[in-house]
């Protein structure tokens, strides 16, 4: 949905991970915040927390929707697949004509769920990736807006390794902002893993925590 792109902005405004913003579902799901500072939709895990949360409550709507059908609810909005199945009850996926984005993105699903699962049939081998090493600092309640060029001096990186570990931090601002009526309990920061305890004192030091 995003190539793996947490900035990404599809034709139907959807944001992130997941392309959340782009369905009619977000009553169903857990609420997410956007600021001008931050977005929900572009952090890794609480995006991910979103989708899960709407997928399952498409999938458990009613007897006849399966794993596909939700999925291409969560893609297109359960309003636009409803009507479609409404129209051939007792059909299933493979026996109605979805939209163009479904008919595109079910198919290469179902192959890489088919290749994945033979992998030494396919002749694919895949090397694991190493999971990303952090120190997560949970939800701050900042006294002022810090700016992630000053965390990323701290911790002796770069601005860019700083917000792929906060990237629901606007890139164009760069700022992660401090509690408001959206998220009273602060925004969350992750840090270079063993950086946590250097970078709160320095939080405290700098008046962005109190003390």
């Amino acid at each position: 949905l995003s190539d793996l792109l947490p900035n990404t902005k599809n034709k139907s405004g959807g944001v992130g991970w997941w392309a959340l913003g782009s369905i009619k579902d977000k009553k169903d799901s857990v609420p997410w915040v956007v600021t001008n500072d931050w977005d929900d939709r572009r952090d890794p895990i609480l995006s991910t927390r979103i989708a899960c949360n709407i997928l399952q409550g498409l999938l458990r709507r009613n007897q006849t929707t399966d794993w596909i059908l939700a999925i291409c609810a969560f893609v297109e909005g359960a309003d636009k697949i409803d009507a479609i199945v409404g129209k051939y009850p007792g059909f299933s996926y493979w026996d109605t004509v979805m939209p163009p984005y479904s008919e595109m993105l079910i198919p290469r699903l179902v192959a890489l769920k088919l290749i994945n699962t033979h992998r030494e049939f396919y002749g694919v081998e895949v090397p694991p990736l190493p999971p990303m090493a952090y120190d997560f600092m949970d939800r701050l309640k900042l006294t002022k807006d810090l700016p992630l060029y000053v965390v990323a001096q701290w911790c002796g990186t770069n601005p860019r390794a700083m917000w792929e570990l906060n990237s629901g931090v606007d890139p164009s601002t760069g700022i992660l902002p401090k509690p408001d009526k959206r998220s009273p309990s602060g925004f969350p920061l992750r840090v270079p893993k063993g950086q946590e305890a250097k970078v709160r004192q320095s939080l405290t030091r700098e008046g962005y925590l109190a003390n």
